[in-house]
C-alpha cells in the first residue's frame, strides 16, 4: 500500500490515497465516479485486491453481476480468507438466483467470522431464495442478535414473515427495525409492501412515498408504488411511477410490462408502441420480471411467448418439491375415484366462473371426487353459491402461504390438479411449483404455455394449437375434439332489454360491436374498424367503456376523428351485471374481433345471444381462440384468412341485411345442437382425456 501510481499528467499519487478517494465516492453512492479510479489502480497494479474487490462490488450494485463475479473471484484468488469479499460474492450469486453457490460463500465467510452480520443475513437471503423459509427466518434473527437494529436483516426478517403469511409479525419486525434506523428507505419500502398486503392501500402509498424521499433512485419502489396506484385505477399517477422506474432502470421488466398493459388499456398507442420495443429488447436480453400475459397482447410469435414464460418460470426453480403424500389420505380405502381439484381466484362473478359452472356440476361423481381451492373473494353472488355447491369440498385458502396450500393439496391426495389462472392476476403458480399433485394441468385461464417444468399438460384443441406447432409449448398438449373452451347452457340472461336509445344507440342502422377489454384494441385493429364504418353509412361501433375515470374514450374518439370518422359513431357501453350484459347483445348485429388477442369469453357470449362474430386468426394461442369457438359453433365462414377478407365480409354483412339475417338464423339453429354449447358433451370429452392421462401415469 506504500506504492505510488503515475497519473496521466506525470505526477505520482500514493496507491492508498487513490483507493481512499474511490472508496469515499463509492460509499457516497457516486459509483460512476468511483469506478474509473478503481480501474486506474488496476491498470497500474494488476491484481490489486481492494481494487478488484470494490470494482466488482460497483458492477454488482449497477446490475452487472457476471462482471462482478469475475472480478471478485480474481480478488479472492489472492486472499481466499477475506470474509467481506466472500460475502459480496455471495450477494452477487443471490442476485443471479444461484442460491446454492451463494450459501456456500456465506458459510465460508462464517467459518472465518462466525458472527459476521452480513454473512448471516446473506445466508438467510439464500435460504429465502431456496424456499427454505424457516431456515431463512432463523438466519435473519441471528443476524439481528449479532447486530441489533441491522436494517437489512430487519427488512429481510419482515419479508420472510410476510412470505409465511404472518403479516402482523412482519409489520412488527419492520417497525422495530425502523425504531433503530428511522427513515431507512429499504425498511420503509418493506413496510409499504406489508401494508399493501394487509389491504391498507392509503398507508402503503404514503410509506412508499416516504421511502422515495430518502432513496429516489430505487426503481423497485417506484414500480411497487405504481402497482398500488394502478390497482386504485389512478392511471396517470401509476404511469408516472412506472416512468420514473424506467428512467432509473430502462429495462425494468415489471415496470415495462405494467406500463405497456396500462397504456394499451388507455388507447395510448404511441406510448404503448415505444414500450413494446423496450419489452422486446428486454426479452432478447433475458431480463427478468417481464410478465408473459403482457406479451400475449403484442404482435409476437408463439416461440417468443414460450421464451418469456420460461424466463418468468425461473423464479419458481428455487422451490423444493414436497415429498409425496402419505399412503393414508382422506379418501376412504374403498373409494377408487380420482381426486380432481381446481385452483383459482375466480370462483365469483368472473368470466371463468360463468364458463365453468356447468362443467363442475356435470362431472361424473362415480369417477371423480371434486375439490376446489379458492384464493379469491367471496362476493356471496348466485354464481359463487352455485360453484361452491358443485364441489365435494370447497377450500377457501385466501391468506394462506403457497407452501401451506400445497401441503393441504398433497394431504388431500389430489390426483389431478387443474390451474385455471396460468400467469394472470392472483395466480397461484408457486403452489404448483411445490408439485403437490402427480398430474398438473393448465386450462382455460391463460392462453399460452407456462414454460414451467411443473406443468405437465395444456388443454387445447386442433384449432388453437394446430398439429406441428407443439415446439412452442413446454407442456404436453391435450387436444379436445371440439373447442377447448367450455360453456354453460344454464347461464342466466335478463328477460327484458331496454330500447336502443337507452344505450345511446341510434334507432336505425347497423350496430357493430366489440365488448373486448380495451387493451386488446390495437391501432391496426381500430383502423380496420374505421374503414368498415366508412363503407357502411349510418353504422356505429359499440364498445365497452374501460373506466369512466380514464381519458380512454376521448382518446379513441380523437383517433377516429384523425382517421376521418365522426367521433359520435363510437358508442360506449357501461359495465353491467352479467345478466344485463348478455342482454345487450340483442341490439348488436355483428361482433368485430380483435388481433393479436381475440375475444375469448366475449366471443361465446355473443354467439350464445345470437350475435355473429367475425374473426381473423393469428399464429398464437390467444389469437386463435375465436376461430376455435366459431369452429365448434359450426360457423367457419366467419373465420377470415386476411385483413382484406375481414374488411370485405364485415362491410358485406353491414350492407346486405338479408345475408346477415340468414346468418343469425343459422346461428340460432346451431346454438341448440353445436358442440360449443353442449356442456354435457364437453364434460365427457374432458373426463375421457383426464382418465387417459391418469392411466398413462398409473394413478
Amino acid at each position: 500500500m506504500n506504492q505510488t501510481i503515475r497519473l496521466d499528467d506525470g505526477s505520482e499519487v500514493p496507491l492508498k490515497q487513490l483507493l481512499d478517494q474511490a472508496l469515499q465516492l463509492h460509499q457516497a453512492g457516486a459509483l460512476d465516479e468511483a469506478k474509473p479510479i478503481y480501474e486506474r489502480v488496476l491498470r497500474a497494479v494488476p491484481g490489486q485486491f481492494h481494487a478488484l474487490h470494490f470494482l466488482g462490488l460497483v458492477h454488482h450494485q449497477q446490475g452487472g453481476h457476471e462482471r462482478a463475479e469475475k472480478l471478485i473471484l480474481q480478488a479472492l484468488a489472492s486472499a481466499p480468507g477475506d470474509a467481506d469479499a466472500l460475502c459480496n460474492l455471495g450477494a452477487v450469486y443471490n442476485a443471479m438466483q444461484r442460491s446454492v453457490e451463494a450459501a456456500e460463500r456465506f458459510q465460508a465467510a462464517l467459518a472465518i467470522e462466525p458472527a459476521l452480520p452480513a454473512a448471516l443475513n446473506g445466508l438467510g437471503s439464500a435460504r429465502f431464495l431456496q424456499g427454505r423459509l424457516g431456515e431463512a427466518q432463523a438466519q435473519f434473527e441471528q443476524a439481528l442478535r449479532a447486530s441489533p437494529g441491522y436494517p437489512e436483516a430487519g427488512t429481510n426478517l419482515s419479508m420472510v414473515l410476510q412470505a409465511q403469511g404472518d403479516l402482523e409479525a412482519a409489520e412488527r419486525a419492520v417497525r422495530d427495525t425502523l425504531q433503530a434506523a428511522p427513515g431507512h428507505p429499504g425498511c420503509l419500502a418493506q413496510l409499504g409492501s406489508v401494508l399493501a398486503a394487509k389491504g391498507d392501500r392509503q398507508q402503503a402509498v404514503s410509506t412508499y412515498q416516504a421511502s422515495l424521499k430518502t432513496a429516489p433512485d430505487n426503481a423497485d419502489t417506484w414500480y411497487n408504488l405504481g402497482l398500488l396506484l394502478d390497482e386504485a385505477r389512478m392511471a396517470g399517477e401509476a404511469l408516472s411511477c412506472y416512468g420514473r422506474a424506467l428512467q432509473i432502470e430502462p429495462l425494468h421488466g415489471g415496470a415495462i410490462s405494467a406500463a405497456l398493459f396500462l397504456r394499451r388499456a388507455l388507447f395510448d398507442w404511441d406510448g404503448a408502441e415505444r414500450l413494446s420495443q423496450q419489452y422486446f429488447k428486454a426479452l432478447e436480453q433475458d431480463v427478468g420480471g417481464l410478465t408473459p400475459f403482457s406479451l400475449t397482447l403484442e404482435h409476437s410469435t408463439a416461440q417468443q411467448q414460450k421464451h418469456c414464460a420460461e424466463l418468468w418460470a425461473r423464479q419458481f426453480s428455487r422451490i423444493e418439491k414436497l415429498p409425496p403424500a402419505e399412503k393414508s389420505g382422506k379418501n376412504p380405502p374403498d373409494d377408487q375415484r380420482l381426486t380432481l381439484a381446481y385452483v383459482s381466484a375466480d370462483f365469483y362473478q368472473h368470466p371463468t366462473a360463468y364458463l365453468m359452472a356447468g362443467l363442475f356440476a356435470a362431472h361424473d361423481r362415480s369417477k371423480f371426487r371434486l375439490l376446489a381451492y379458492s384464493n379469491g373473494p367471496d362476493d356471496n353472488s348466485a354464481i359463487r353459491r352455485r360453484v361452491v355447491d358443485a364441489f365435494d369440498e370447497f377450500v377457501d385458502v385466501s391468506g394462506w402461504t403457497p407452501v401451506k396450500i400445497a401441503q393441504r393439496i398433497r394431504d388431500d391426495r389430489v390426483d389431478i390438479l387443474v390451474d385455471l389462472k396460468g400467469y394472470t392476476l392472483d395466480a397461484m403458480s408457486e403452489v404448483f411449483a411445490y408439485r403437490p399433485a402427480p398430474l398438473q394441468l393448465s386450462f382455460l385461464g391463460y392462453p399460452g404455455t407456462m414454460g414451467a417444468e411443473f406443468m405437465d399438460y395444456l388443454v387445447a384443441d386442433e384449432f388453437v394449437i394446430p398439429a406441428g406447432s407443439e415446439s412452442a409449448y413446454s407442456e404436453k398438449i391435450i387436444r379436445l375434439p371440439n373447442s377447448y373452451q367450455v360453456n354453460d347452457r344454464d347461464r342466466e340472461t335478463a328477460t327484458g332489454t331496454p330500447g336502443r336509445s337507452e344505450f345511446g344507440l341510434p334507432d336505425q342502422g347497423m350496430v357493430y360491436c366489440c365488448f373486448n377489454a380495451s387493451q386488446k384494441i390495437t391501432r391496426q385493429t381500430f383502423a380496420r374498424w374505421v374503414a368498415i364504418l366508412d363503407a357502411v353509412p349510418d353504422s356505429v361501433l359499440w364498445l365497452l367503456d374501460p373506466d369512466p375515470r380514464w381519458p380512454a374514450k376521448d382518446r379513441l374518439r380523437s383517433a377516429a376523428k384523425d382517421l376521418g370518422l365522426a367521433p359520435e359513431r363510437l358508442i360506449f357501453a357501461k359495465k353491467a351485471e352479467q345478466k344485463q350484459y348478455l342482454a345487450t347483445y340483442r341490439h348488436a348485429d355483428l361482433f368485430l374481433d380483435t388481433l393479436p388477442y381475440n375475444a375469448h369469453t366475449t366471443a361465446s357470449d355473443a354467439l350464445w345471444m345470437g350475435c355473429p362474430v367475425l374473426t381473423l386468426p393469428g399464429d398464437t394461442f390467444a389469437s386463435r381462440v375465436a376461430g376455435s369457438i366459431l369452429t365448434a359453433a359450426e360457423l367457419p365462414e366467419l373465420i377470415m384468412s386476411s385483413e382484406q377478407e375481414y374488411r370485405d365480409m364485415a362491410i358485406h354483412l353491414g350492407q346486405d341485411m338479408e345475408d346477415l339475417a340468414d346468418l343469425k338464423k343459422k346461428l340460432a339453429r346451431k346454438r341448440e345442437t353445436c358442440a360449443l354449447f353442449d356442456t354435457g358433451k364437453f364434460t365427457r370429452d374432458f373426463e375421457k382425456a383426464l382418465l387417459d392421462i391418469s392411466s398413462q401415469r398409473d394413478l
